[in-house]
């Protein structure tokens, strides 16, 4: 969207978006590609942006997705922290 002021040119929009791999949760077996992988822990942010430039977040989601053919499912906060805290702890050890 592109707002005109007193001879200034504003652009702004919304959509942009990134995404985290936080690493290999576990050992899942796909019900679509039935292979047996340790599913990737993604989070996707979604970003309101100024002259293109991502600045605030106003969308977070959170899943676990098979690495051969990318179908997942979604995580709520508290699933998606006990995850990584879980992958935290074998990096550790």
């Amino acid at each position: 969207m592109i707002v005109w002021g007193d001879k200034m040119l504003f652009v702004f929009g919304w959509g942009h978006e990134t995404i985290k791999n936080h690493g290999s949760a576990q050992v899942y077996n796909c019900l679509h590609c039935n292979n047996a992988r340790p599913w990737h822990l993604l989070s996707k942010k979604t970003w309101a942006t100024i002259f293109f430039l991502p600045i605030v977040p106003y969308k977070f989601e959170y899943m676990l997705m098979c690495p051969v053919c990318r179908c997942g499912t979604m995580l709520n906060h508290g699933e998606f922290e006990a995850y990584k805290e879980k992958i935290n702890g074998q990096a550790k050890t």
